[in-house]
């Protein structure tokens, strides 16, 4: 809930290049463009589906961008919420003080005002959402989130999921992973 109050109440400064500024500028765009959703997805420059699906949805009722934070800050903020809950649920009495600030430093590198960079940081929070229930209690049910995420959310958790599907290989084998990142400093 307070996610989306802080969407209601996001302000840009004029002249701004930020992410939200050019998803606000597409709602307006869309709103006064004839075309359905699959020319207008095929005429742009974005892969990702979701982001784009829900500008044109917003587009079809109103003009004005800041109606579309809302509904961003509502997405974002149901994933945030679920990956907090869930982990204060799995962790409850068990947090020592690195499990605090492995915690905290999660939700600060992803905070709630992140949504700015809606694409990325909410499939952050998908990916996280699938990924969580597997680590902790092996439900590999979830994992469905990790692997719509680079395809309907954002491109770039291509990486993230190889790097899970390498998991699977190879399972918890750390020599392998740590001559990976050793191999990686030097000729990557």
């Amino acid at each position: 809930m307070f996610v989306t109050f802080v969407g209601l109440t996001w302000s840009l400064v004029p002249g701004s290049t930020s992410d939200s500024v050019r998803y606000m500028a597409k709602v307006q765009k869309y709103h006064y463009s004839t075309l359905s959703f699959f020319e207008l997805y095929m005429q742009g420059d974005e892969i990702d589906v979701f982001s784009e699906l829900l500008i044109y949805s917003v587009s079809r009722f109103t003009s004005y961008g800041w109606v579309l934070m809302v509904f961003q800050a509502v997405v974002f903020g149901f994933f945030f919420s679920r990956n907090m809950a869930y982990v204060f649920r799995k962790l409850e009495g068990e947090m020592k003080p690195l499990v605090w600030i492995l915690f905290l430093t999660f939700f600060v590198i992803v905070p709630i005002w992140s949504f700015n960079g809606f694409r990325f940081w909410t499939a952050t929070h998908i990916f996280a959402y699938g990924l969580l229930p597997y680590l902790f209690e092996g439900k590999r049910k979830n994992l469905i989130w990790c692997f719509v995420t680079p395809f309907i959310f954002h491109y770039a958790f291509t990486v993230p999921l190889f790097i899970l599907l390498i998991f699977f290989v190879f399972r918890n084998r750390l020599h392998i992973y740590f001559g990976l990142f050793v191999f990686s400093l030097f000729f990557v």
